[in-house]
């Protein structure tokens, strides 16, 4: 299946043209799925009903992904890219190495937690240069770009895990009691 093959390619850093990442959106969808469904099982910070969890995580990888191609896209367009072929394509492909995520659990706290954190550092790189390379901006651009969308990003957890707090789909982990 071409669409494993390019996961593979850009996971190995070996991005294509934009116009080649072509791939129906019912494929795009399952593979956001499937992503989901391994970061709701490996989710050890918040618990609830297994549906709600599979439901929140589908919503928030599915949101995030039109959200990072909406703010690279439009960063890239403002910085003279012209191209019209969709980058959610390539977005999607490009955090198929979270898939890796659920091995960490297999070492160590401290080992799993480190090497959790270095996935997530190579899935950014991943995504920056298989941008780059896809689209022929500079790396150093889309990286900007990504760092443009963090904040973004990160407003779209809080207020997605809020909500979904609020409807006890999640339970949030409580900080302990400061014991002063």
């Amino acid at each position: 299946m071409r669409l494993i093959d390019d996961l593979i390619e850009l996971a190995c850093l070996r991005a294509r043209p934009l116009a080649e990442y072509r791939h129906p959106a019912w494929q795009l969808l399952c593979a956001l799925l499937i992503l989901s469904v391994i970061n709701s099982a490996s989710a050890e910070n918040f618990t609830g009903p297994l549906p709600a969890r599979l439901g929140f995580s589908a919503v928030f990888a599915l949101l995030e992904s039109v959200l990072v191609t909406a703010v690279l896209t439009l960063w890239l367009r403002l910085s003279g890219w012209r191209e019209r072929d969709s980058m959610w394509p390539l977005v999607v492909l490009s955090s198929g190495v979270q898939a890796l995520e659920p091995l960490t659990s297999w070492l160590g706290e401290a080992a799993g937690q480190t090497l959790s954190g270095l996935l997530a550092v190579y899935s950014i790189l991943v995504l920056v240069l298989g941008v780059a390379r896809a689209t022929g901006m500079p790396a150093w651009r889309v990286a900007a770009g990504v760092v443009m969308f963090l904040p973004l990003g990160a407003m779209l957890l809080a207020v997605m895990l809020g909500a979904a707090a609020d409807m006890g789909w999640v339970t949030l982990p409580v900080a302990p009691a400061d014991a002063n």
